[in-house]
């Protein structure tokens, strides 16, 4: 009898389009297994709102193991003590794995490989987190792409593998326990995140592709014309999707390549979420270190009570407050209005970048490192392709050209019920009419001014 082999699932929370599962079901039958540490390496581990996604993805994932014959077996614990563990149980031959390119995933899938070795087995880790691993994405001269132009361009031009079936996999049917749902402890303290959403969230693979069937036949076509209207449901929402592989990059790509042209500025999104990916991979320390080294030295200002107003959406800057208001409910934020906020948080209360990708990566149900971070140095002017310093985003000009109506404000801020016309996007003028709106924290000329002058301590050493 053939010894069957253990696939451990991580952010591939998927049957459908796995490399890594397609070749473990070439040698035998398969064990899934998800592993919960909750004593991680990794100082990202999932915040609150991601585990809210992860269990009810894990209960998806589950479900549908049943349906196909198998069982997803959860554990709690180390991987590299468990997976050898679990191996000499079930006499399993071998393990495998979707390779992951976040740092402390590379160094977790380094010590699982020495740990298995110690057992005379070998950990086989596939790609599947992105569309080309970095290594094959280099420029001429071998080194990492550090403009998007360029990496956009030869990744539209580039040969991106289609999306394959595990379909034929056979899963082992062997005794196993597994911890259930109830112990499984990523509930604590977080709310329903799709209680307060039009088109409630729904993890997992079944979810993802109805998502993307979805959007394509609604939203795809007008996205570039729609996508930074706030009040529009012109987002595609596939990223937590994506963050948790419960659709594969591949299976996006493929099926907007098929909608024509008018799909590209979809697609140029996805291959912002690849580069920041190379990035991270070519930078691990990007989630804390500005990678234009001059702004290691930047003046923040720190405020406590300025960072708290900016979290409870109390800043007296309607679009910055929707936004924030909205991210507290459903996890999520339109991308708009993440770059205004963001940009606010940096440039009008000079509070440091990483404090705002902080509480992005504890309140997104889409908190993904590389894309977080990457995000946060892209409007904080930090990045190695980033926006200027200088573009400091005036949130009031912002809400009139992208939400002219305040149909999108008053949907988060119903404080502002009452007002009418452009009177939404400045209530300070009208206070009798928003009595329960705080006025500006700051003034955006004066905050713009002392952004300019913070920025002009360092500008000679990032020119």
């Amino acid at each position: 009898m053939t010894a069957p082999v253990i696939y451990w699932h991580r952010q591939d929370l998927r049957l459908d389009d796995l490399p890594g599962l397609s070749a473990a079901s070439a040698e035998g039958e398969v064990i899934p297994c998800y592993i919960l540490d909750d004593t991680p390496s990794d100082p990202w581990g999932p915040g609150t709102a991601s585990r809210w996604w992860l269990h009810h993805s894990l209960v998806a994932l589950s479900e549908q193991l049943k349906e196909r014959g198998g069982k997803l077996l959860v554990l709690r614990g180390k991987p590299e003590k468990l997976l050898p563990k679990l191996a000499a149980e079930t006499g399993a031959s071998a393990v495998y794995c979707s390779e992951l390119l976040e740092p402390a995933a590379r160094q977790l899938q380094q010590h699982v490989a020495r740990s298995l070795e110690q057992a005379a087995l070998v950990l086989r880790a596939s790609p599947g987190t992105t569309l080309v691993h970095p290594e094959y994405m280099r420029r001429p001269d071998g080194s990492f792409y550090k403009v998007f132009t360029p990496f956009w361009r030869k990744l539209r031009q580039g040969d991106i593998a289609a999306p394959t079936s595990t379909a034929s996999t056979r899963f082992w049917r062997g005794p196993l326990t597994s911890l259930p749902a109830s112990e499984w402890g990523l509930l604590e303290g977080s709310r329903d995140y799709s209680a307060a959403l039009a088109h409630p969230w729904q993890p997992g693979q079944h979810g993802a592709q109805q998502r993307m069937e979805s959007f394509v036949a609604s939203q795809i076509h007008h996205y570039d014309a729609h996508r930074n209207a706030p009040a529009k449901n012109a987002c595609s929402r596939l990223s937590p999707h994506l963050h948790y592989g419960e659709i594969s990059p591949h299976r996006v790509w493929h099926t907007a390549i098929a909608q024509g042209p008018e799909a590209d500025g979809f697609l140029s999104e996805v291959a912002w979420r690849e580069f920041n990916y190379h990035q991270l991979y070519a930078n691990p320390d990007m989630p804390e270190v500005a990678l234009r080294a001059p702004f290691r030295d930047f003046p923040w200002l720190p405020r406590e009570d300025l960072f708290e107003a900016w979290k409870a959406g109390m800043t007296g800057y309607p679009l910055v407050d929707a936004g924030m208001r909205e991210l507290a409910q459903t996890g999520f934020m339109h991308n708009r209005v993440r770059m205004v906020a963001a940009s606010f948080l940096c440039k009008h209360l000079l509070i440091p970048w990483q404090w705002g990708a902080r509480w992005f990566w504890d309140q997104l149900v889409d908190a993904d490192l590389a894309s977080n971070s990457g995000g946060w140095q892209w409007v904080a002017g930090c990045g190695l392709d980033a926006a200027p310093y200088f573009r400091v985003f005036n949130p009031i000009i912002q809400s009139e050209k992208f939400d002219p109506q305040g149909d999108y404000l008053k949907q988060w801020l119903p404080e502002l019920s009452a007002l009418q016309g452009k009177s939404v996007h400045k209530p300070w003028l009208t206070p009798l009419l928003a009595p329960d709106y705080p006025a500006p924290v700051v003034d955006h000329a004066e905050a713009r001014q002392a952004a300019l002058a913070a920025w002009d301590t360092i500008r000679t050493q990032s020119a």
